[in-house]
C-alpha cells in the first residue's frame, strides 16, 4: 500500500513538472515575410536562442552557429528584407485571453532562455561598419538606439521612460483615439503602462516614417519592442477579467496596424515576429547604449595593461584593397614586361634594324 502511495506521488510530481512546462512555452508569430524568403509551416518548435541567428541568415549573413531549425527556406540570394522587426509581448502564465492578430507562420518557442537580437546586430555591424543602419531597442523602463552619425537627432524627442511619454496620451496623436478603451482608462497604473507603451511605439513609427533616408540607405535595420502592460493589466484585474479582456483586444489590434505599417514603410521588404510569452526572462534582450559617451572608462586600480588594439579608421579596408590590387597589378606587369624583353628575337626589334652592323673604322 505505502509502495502504491509513492508511486502515485512520484506520477503526480511528473506530471506537474510536465504540465508547468507546457504552461511556460511561448509562441512565435511571423506576421509579415517579405517574398524573397519563405519560412516552411511545419518546421516545428524553435528554441529561444536560434531566433537571433534565424533573423541573421533571413539578412543575408552567417549564423553564430549551426541551426538546428529548418523552419527558414534559402530565398532569393540577391535580395533580403530591408528590417526585421521583434515585438515580445508579456502575459500572465496560463492565461486563456490572449492577443489575437493575424499572422502568416505560427511555431512553438522553447528553451526558455533570453531572445537576443545581438548576434544580429554584430553582423549588421561588421558587414556595414559601426555607424550604418537602425538599431532599435524599446522595454518598458530604457530605450536603446543606434544610428547613423547624421540621423542621431531624429529620435531626440522621445522619451526615454513611460512617466516621459504620458504627455502623448492627452495629444492629437494619442493612442487612445485610435481604440476603444472600453473597462481601460488612464487612473489606474497597470493601465497607464499598457496605453503608455504603445504610445512610444506609435510614435517611434511616425518619426522613422518622416525620415526616410533612416530605411533607405540600403542597410538592413532591426527593432526589438518590450510590451508588459497586458502582462501588469492581467496581474491588476485578473485574468479573466473585462480589462484583461480589453486590454488583450487593443493589444491585438494595435498589433495588426503596427506590422502593416511597418511593412509598408519598408514597401513590403521587413520581417515581422511577435513572440507572445508568459516568461518574462523573454523581455531581457542583452543591449547596449549606443548614445552613451564614447570617453572609455577607467580602469580600476592595479588592473593588467591588456595592450588593446587602437581603433582603426572605417575607409581603412577601401585603403588596404587599393594598395593591395595597385601592388599586385604592377608587379605583374613589371613581370611581363621584363618577360617579353628577356626573350624577344633582336631581329624583330626596331632597335637593331635602325643601327649599322658594321662598326665604324677612322
Amino acid at each position: 500500500m505505502a509502495a502504491t502511495v509513492v508511486v502515485g506521488f512520484t506520477e503526480l510530481f511528473i506530471l506537474s513538472c510536465f504540465l508547468a512546462l507546457a504552461s511556460s512555452t511561448s509562441t512565435l508569430y511571423v506576421t509579415h515575410i517579405p517574398d524573397c524568403i519563405s519560412f516552411n509551416e511545419g518546421a516545428g518548435a524553435i528554441s529561444s536562442d536560434e531566433i537571433s541567428d534565424v533573423v541573421s541568415v533571413a539578412l543575408g549573413f552567417t549564423p553564430s552557429k549551426e541551426l538546428r531549425w529548418s523552419g527558414l527556406s534559402q530565398g532569393d540570394l540577391f535580395k533580403r528584407p530591408s528590417a526585421n522587426v521583434l515585438v515580445a509581448v508579456q502575459s500572465v502564465s496560463g492565461s486563456e485571453v490572449q492577443p489575437s492578430f493575424a499572422s502568416q507562420r505560427k511555431y512553438v518557442v522553447t528553451n526558455t532562455g533570453a531572445v537576443q537580437m545581438e548576434n544580429a546586430r554584430i553582423s549588421i555591424s561588421k558587414a556595414y561598419g559601426e555607424d550604418a543602419g537602425v538599431y532599435f531597442d524599446l522595454t518598458s523602463d530604457s530605450k536603446e538606439i543606434k544610428l547613423p552619425l547624421k540621423y542621431q537627432s531624429v529620435f531626440k524627442d522621445l522619451p526615454a521612460t513611460l512617466k516621459g511619454i504620458s504627455t502623448s496620451l492627452h495629444g492629437d496623436l494619442s493612442i487612445l483615439l485610435d481604440f476603444q478603451q472600453g473597462s481601460l482608462n488612464l487612473s489606474g497604473v497597470a493601465d497607464t503602462v499598457l496605453f503608455s507603451e504603445l504610445q512610444l511605439m506609435k510614435n517611434m513609427l511616425l518619426e522613422l516614417s518622416e525620415n526616410q533616408g533612416l530605411i533607405q540607405d540600403g542597410v538592413p535595420d532591426l527593432y526589438s519592442f518590450t510590451i508588459s502592460g497586458l502582462r501588469a493589466v492581467q496581474t491588476e484585474y485578473g485574468v479573466e477579467s473585462e480589462q484583461a479582456k480589453d486590454a488583450s483586444r487593443i493589444v491585438g489590434q494595435f498589433l495588426d496596424q503596427f506590422s502593416s505599417a511597418f511593412a509598408a514603410l519598408y514597401e513590403n521588404n521587413a520581417l515581422v515576429e511577435i513572440l507572445l510569452t508568459d516568461v518574462e526572462s523573454y523581455s531581457r534582450r542583452l543591449s547596449r547604449s549606443i548614445l552613451q559617451a564614447a570617453t572609455p572608462s577607467p580602469a580600476p586600480p592595479g588592473a593588467p595593461d591588456l595592450n588593446v588594439a587602437g581603433t582603426y579608421d572605417e575607409n581603412w579596408p577601401v585603403f588596404f584593397n587599393i594598395f593591395l590590387w595597385l601592388g599586385v597589378t604592377l608587379t605583374i606587369t613589371v613581370l611581363a614586361v621584363a618577360h617579353l624583353l628577356w626573350y624577344m628575337d633582336p631581329g624583330d626589334t626596331i632597335i637593331y634594324r635602325m643601327t649599322s652592323q658594321r662598326m665604324k673604322m677612322d
